[in-house]
């Protein structure tokens, strides 16, 4: 196999760090376990007593988001590299990955992330219609 086909056979979601991919879904055991359990009362104990649970949590969003950022722009550098295709669309390359590969949730989440949905975003934009990732890829 040349190296011309083994570029074509990689996906996107071959370069997802793992931190990216533990980052669309962490359980409440993990959150616990990485701030502790004494934060969290301290947490519960501040929202009980008047204190705004957005100042609180803002620190941790901030570094998720940062992390995720990061992430994926490691999986687009990689891509950019590594996959030819991805050099001329990388929003088609997205796209064919959700149709060829039925990516698992991890993947799926990840890949929605690089195209600029989130959860959130599904909700609004395809109305919780995941069929419509394929339309709202054709209008960027």
């Amino acid at each position: 196999m040349s190296d011309t086909d083994k570029q074509q056979k990689k996906k996107i979601s071959d370069f997802i760090p793992q931190l990216g991919k533990d980052l669309v879904s962490i359980s409440r055991n993990e959150v616990i376990g990485k701030i502790g359990q004494d934060v969290i009362k301290e947490i519960v104990t501040s929202i009980l007593t008047g204190g705004n649970v957005r100042s609180l949590t803002e620190g941790l969003t901030r570094r998720r988001l940062t992390l995720s950022n990061a992430s994926i722009l490691l999986a687009y550098l990689n891509s950019l590299q590594n996959i030819e295709k991805f050099r001329k669309s990388p929003f088609l390359m997205v796209k064919e990955e959700f149709v060829a590969s039925n990516p698992g949730n991890e993947e799926k989440a990840y890949l929605n992330w690089m195209i600029g949905l989130s959860k959130k975003g599904i909700q609004n934009i395809l109305r919780d219609d995941h069929e419509k990732v394929h339309d709202y890829l054709q209008i960027l």
